[in-house]
C-alpha cells in the first residue's frame, strides 16, 4: 500500500512541474486565452525532450512498458464509437453530450513479467488554469445520456471501449478510451496523468504525464471535421 502511495506522488510530480510552467508561461502571457471550438496537439516541448512522437500519437516508452496516447476530436470519436458498433451511425452527428467531452484513445502494452494494471481512479486531466478533471465512469456517461432515448445501445458500446481496469498479462497489448469532462475555457495547456501498477512482490506503480497544447479551430473547422484525419487503429 505504501509503496502505491509512493507511485502516486511520483506521477504526481512531473505534473506539478508541467502546469508550474504553464502557470509561468500564462504570467508571462505566452499562452492566449482559448474560447470556443478547441483542438488538442501534442505539446512540443515532449519532442524537444527526447520523447516519441508519431503524428499527433504521443510515446512513452520503457523496459516495463509502452504507452501510447492520442487525442480524439469530436469527429474522430464518432468514428471510432460508430466504428465498434454493430449498429453503425447509432453515435449521430451532434449529440449535445458531446459537446463537453474530451477524449483520448490509449494504447498500452506490457514488456514486464508481471500483469500491469492500470489505476483508472488517478487518471487525471490538468489545466494551466488549475482545474483537474477526473476521468468519466459508467455512472457519469449514463447520466450524461439521461435523456437519449438510445441510451442503452450507446452505454452497451461505450462500456466495451473505455479503457478497461482488468490486468494486462506480460506481452499483451490492449487499447481503450479515457473520457474527461471540458477544460477550462481559458487554458492554455493540459496535461494527462495516467498510471499503472505491476502486480509483482514490489507492486511498483509507474506513472506517465502526456502534455498537450490547446488551439483554436478556424471557424470554417467548426461546421465540418477537425482534419480528416481519422482514426487508423
Amino acid at each position: 500500500m505504501g509503496r502505491g502511495r509512493e507511485g502516486y506522488v511520483a506521477l504526481c510530480r512531473p505534473l506539478a512541474l508541467f502546469l508550474l510552467l504553464g502557470l509561468v508561461t500564462t504570467l508571462l502571457g505566452c499562452a492566449p486565452a482559448i474560447v470556443g471550438e478547441r483542438n488538442l496537439v501534442p505539446d512540443p516541448l515532449w519532442a524537444q525532450s527526447g520523447k516519441e512522437v508519431r503524428e499527433d500519437t504521443l510515446i512513452a516508452s520503457s523496459e516495463q512498458s509502452r504507452v501510447e496516447v492520442k487525442y480524439l476530436a469530436k469527429d474522430e470519436l464518432l468514428e471510432f464509437l460508430n466504428r465498434h458498433s454493430k449498429e453503425p451511425g447509432i453515435f449521430d452527428a451532434a449529440p449535445s453530450w458531446l459537446e463537453a467531452i474530451t477524449s483520448f484513445l490509449i494504447e498500452i502494452s506490457n514488456s514486464s513479467d508481471a500483469p500491469m494494471v492500470f489505476q483508472g481512479r488517478h487518471a487525471v486531466l490538468q489545466d494551466d488554469k488549475g482545474s483537474e478533471l477526473s476521468s468519466l465512469g459508467f455512472s457519469e456517461l449514463y447520466l450524461a445520456l439521461s435523456e437519449d432515448p438510445t441510451r442503452d445501445k450507446k452505454m452497451r458500446v461505450l462500456e466495451g471501449l473505455l479503457l478497461s481496469s482488468s490486468p494486462l498479462l506480460s506481452g499483451e497489448s490492449r487499447q481503450g478510451l479515457l473520457l474527461f469532462g471540458a477544460p477550462d475555457p481559458k487554458a492554455g495547456k493540459v496535461a494527462l496523468g495516467i498510471s499503472f501498477l505491476f502486480a509483482d512482490k514490489a507492486l511498483k506503480t509507474q506513472g506517465h504525464v502526456f502534455p498537450f497544447a490547446i488551439e483554436a479551430l478556424p471557424p470554417e473547422s467548426v461546421e465540418g471535421a477537425s482534419g480528416g484525419k481519422g482514426v487508423e487503429r
